[in-house]
């Protein structure tokens, strides 16, 4: 009877830190060097101070590809793997200056 209450309780505890930890993924890939900071938030592991990191990063110079946004305080291989196909990388003259001015 125990075991049962104590296998119940951790399956509920599980249950609790996941959902309260989901997030609602983007529904198309982020443009990394245009994307404001709620677009960035949408990434799984992304709150302000990384999303503040990479607007940071990107506007020294485009964020091009996967070994870029290794620059960026917080970003590691695991977090790259999440993002697998959630970053969109694209770069032209407007996207740039459009983020110059923000």
């Amino acid at each position: 009877m125990k075991i049962n209450k104590l296998i119940l309780g951790l399956l509920l505890t599980l249950f609790f830190v996941s959902t309260s930890q989901a997030k609602e993924l983007p529904l198309k890939p982020v443009k990394i060097n245009i994307a404001s900071q709620q677009e960035l938030l949408l990434l799984p592991g992304v709150g302000e101070k990384r999303a503040s990191e990479i607007m940071a990063v990107r506007l020294q110079k485009p964020i091009l590809n996967e070994s870029d946004l290794l620059a960026v305080k917080g970003i590691g291989e695991k977090t790259l793997i999440t993002w697998k196909g959630l970053i969109d990388y694209s770069v032209s003259d407007t996207d740039i200056s459009k983020d110059q001015k923000k």
